[in-house]
């Protein structure tokens, strides 16, 4: 037989070697990869991904870190600042950070001459995250015994003077401070302070 020819696939009559369709019987003379090459390109790359991929792999593990978008990291950043506002109770001298104040109570100490009294007295500042802040709320003293002392007396001057019940009440703008005491004529253990401002309504300083 011719080199240039070959046998057809169904009729085994000579046909060439480049021709597509037996010219006796009709029969396709292409094989599988010639006749579909839009599949066989398909299966080639993909062949070639998995090779890749397979070099690729070590021994380890690899920790992989999911990518957030700007709104996921938002509401990640907003529930940590929720979890910590959700925080009730504090120790004397801590800060209690909010997302639009902070406020210290600290520096518990004695003061007579006030009157005939002697007062617990404690420093109050209140900072602002924000323009046109305006902390309000009120301090009361509770005992051991769960006594609450409501007598509170608020001072804003540096020798506590005349007391001023709306001294932590001024509007405030962002990084501004409000400064006073507070002054109560029973010792006692915690600090309770309720306003609006905390997510709880109310928050406990442990003074003791």
């Amino acid at each position: 037989m011719n080199k240039k020819m070959k046998p057809c696939k169904s009729c085994e009559k000579a046909v060439a070697k480049s021709a597509k369709k037996c010219p006796n019987c009709g029969q396709d003379q292409r094989n599988f990869f010639t006749k579909h090459k839009i599949l066989t390109a398909f299966l080639v790359i993909v062949v070639l991904v998995a090779v890749s991929g397979l070099a690729g792999d070590s021994d380890e593990p690899k920790a992989v870190t999911p990518e957030t978008s700007g709104d996921e990291t938002a509401e990640v950043e907003k529930n940590e600042v929720a979890k910590d506002e959700a925080k009730t109770e504090f120790q004397l001298g801590e800060l209690i950070s909010y997302k639009n104040f902070d406020l210290l109570v600290d520096n518990k100490r004695e003061v007579a001459g006030l009157t005939d009294t002697v007062y617990t007295v404690f420093d109050i500042t209140i900072t602002s995250k924000k323009d046109n802040f305006q902390f309000t709320g009120s301090f009361q003293g509770e005992t051991a015994d769960n006594e609450v002392l409501d007598d509170t007396i608020a001072f804003v001057s540096d020798d506590l003077g005349d007391p001023v019940m709306t001294s932590f009440m001024k509007k405030l703008d962002n990084g501004q401070k409000s400064k006073g005491y507070l002054a109560f004529d029973k010792d006692f253990n915690k600090l309770e302070i309720r306003s609006n401002a905390f997510a709880s309504d109310k928050i406990i300083v442990i003074v003791n």
